[in-house]
């Protein structure tokens, strides 16, 4: 069971510029944008102050991923949307293309198809009697 939910869902952003100039954008929007920490890695914090995703700039791949520890989050449905919200912005601010794992563009259909999957994961969690970044949660998950 815990293998089956224990999922971390990522994308990623591929600069149309120089890396270099992408992630120095990054850090200069890092703020504004809500997002804690320095270059070249930063998280999202929730109500709780726990993580709520985290975004790496990568120097070797030259990509900006944005990362969700699905079961370590409250109420990952919300969360997973406003990730995918900062990316949507992040590929604009950073003139940069939203790819999935493989390196393939990543569209609205297939944000929603990455949403639905989140939803149904969260469905097996609480079926079993545990919430989503509730203190149990964190412990299984570990």
């Amino acid at each position: 069971f815990c293998v089956r939910v224990d999922t971390l869902i990522s994308l990623n952003l591929k600069p149309r510029v120089d890396a270099a100039v992408a992630f120095a954008r990054l850090s200069g929007d890092a703020d504004s944008l809500r997002l804690a920490g320095s270059y070249p890695s930063y998280a999202r914090m929730g109500a709780d102050a726990a993580v709520d995703f985290q975004v790496h700039a990568d120097n070797q791949t030259g990509l900006v991923s944005l990362i969700l520890d699905f079961p370590h989050v409250l109420r990952p449905d919300a969360v997973v949307t406003e990730m995918f919200d900062l990316a949507r912005t992040l590929s604009t601010n950073l003139d940069a293309d939203i790819i999935d794992d493989t390196g393939r563009p990543l569209n609205d259909e297939g944000m929603a198809l990455l949403v639905n999957q989140v939803v149904r994961l969260n469905a097996v969690l609480q079926a079993q009697g545990i919430e989503p970044g509730s203190a149990l949660a964190r412990r299984l998950f570990s």
